[in-house]
């Protein structure tokens, strides 16, 4: 191996967490930072939540659709990664 690949973690404090089935888990955290209804910057990201690593797979948007605002409750949709 001649190149190292650098990664960031991110770890929020989670709220809530619900299994969807054996890889799967929904987790209600606080917003981080004011982002659409869809939150581009975290699908694919890796999170650190509740001491296991996941990558980020979507988010549960409000209905109506409408931006999430920072420190707002929101459900990301998470996989083991």
């Amino acid at each position: 191996m001649n190149r190292v690949d650098l990664s960031i973690t991110w770890a929020p404090t989670v709220i809530g967490r619900q299994r969807l089935d054996g890889n799967r888990w929904a987790f209600a955290i606080e917003a981080p930072f004011d982002m659409p209804h869809h939150a581009p910057d975290l699908i694919g990201m890796s999170a650190h939540l509740d001491a296991v690593h996941f990558e980020i797979r979507g988010v549960m948007s409000h209905m109506p659709l409408r931006p999430i605002n920072q420190g707002e409750p929101m459900v990301l949709l998470v996989r083991y990664r």
